[in-house]
């Protein structure tokens, strides 16, 4: 009977810990932090809020940057430029800026097909960098024509950063390769 009274006042305690330590297993395991690396953590935050793992939250990530892209209306690079230079130089910009454009979509749409396969060599961060890199191509074209940078910086803010959330959540499991 001395064991019994022994076992009810250790039971509390250890009823305690045990909970303590299964909620402190659930908050790490909700806490698994996809913009730890994030530049902009609020927007990182918003694009992969209700991801419950790292694949719903890189899926999130990637649809998100592919729909920035799609907002860019082309005009906008081609009207920007009209104020300021001659229609053939626009022409020329905006075949450039269009052509990144699309080499950013496409370097993102593969990487979400990665993403899918479950592909675990790295090349995923190859992709997402590309994308990232393929947009500098528009920013060049203005600097070689001297055309106000700002303008292009103003319309890719959106699509870098969105392509910028999808690179740290990728670098949030690439200790899990």
């Amino acid at each position: 009977m001395a064991t019994s009274g022994i076992m009810r006042r250790c039971m509390v305690p250890l009823c305690t810990i045990y909970l303590s330590l299964a909620s402190l297993a659930l908050l790490a395991d909700a806490g698994n932090d996809y913009c730890a690396v994030a530049l902009n953590k609020k927007l990182c935050e918003e694009t992969v809020k209700g991801a419950g793992d790292w694949n719903q939250a890189i899926t999130k990530a990637i649809t998100n940057a592919i729909s920035q892209i799609e907002k860019v209306n082309h005009g906008q690079v081609k009207s920007t430029i009209q104020k300021t230079k001659p229609a053939s130089t626009a022409n020329s910009v905006d075949r450039t800026c269009t052509e990144a454009y699309a080499s950013a979509k496409d370097r993102l749409e593969e990487g979400m097909e990665l993403v899918k396969k479950g592909d675990k060599t790295g090349s995923l961060n190859f992709k997402l960098s590309a994308a990232l890199t393929s947009l500098e191509d528009c920013t060049n074209a203005f600097q070689d024509f001297n055309l106000e940078i700002s303008n292009i910086k103003a319309l890719n803010n959106n699509v870098e950063n969105a392509i910028r959330v999808c690179l740290a959540v990728e670098r949030s499991n690439s200790g899990h390769h």
